[in-house]
């Protein structure tokens, strides 16, 4: 339903598959990221969003929370996502 709302972005949490997400919906979509990574490492939240970048590859995703970041958050957690998100693209290139 969240499709049809007219919507030009789709923000989801953790409990929406980002493939189906996709594939369900021809929507920019956003966030997947789980908010409880941000209280965990930054090497955790590397991990993950390098999961979802290779698997949203090509498709119409910006990398964001899935919901919002906690005010007792890990700073350097945030600042890991961001850093992933912003040399991804890079990454692939030198591959």
């Amino acid at each position: 339903h969240m499709a049809e709302t007219g919507a030009h972005i789709l923000s989801i949490d953790k409990y929406i598959d980002i493939k189906t997400a996709i594939a369900t919906v021809d929507k920019v979509i956003m966030g997947n990221i789980p908010t409880a990574l941000f209280l965990s490492n930054p090497e955790k939240v590397k991990e993950y969003t390098l999961e979802i970048l290779s698997i949203s590859k090509g498709y119409r995703h910006i990398v964001a929370s899935g919901c919002e970041i906690p005010p007792y958050a890990n700073p350097e957690c945030i600042k890991e996502m961001v850093k992933v998100a912003r040399s991804f693209n890079t990454m692939i290139l030198k591959r």
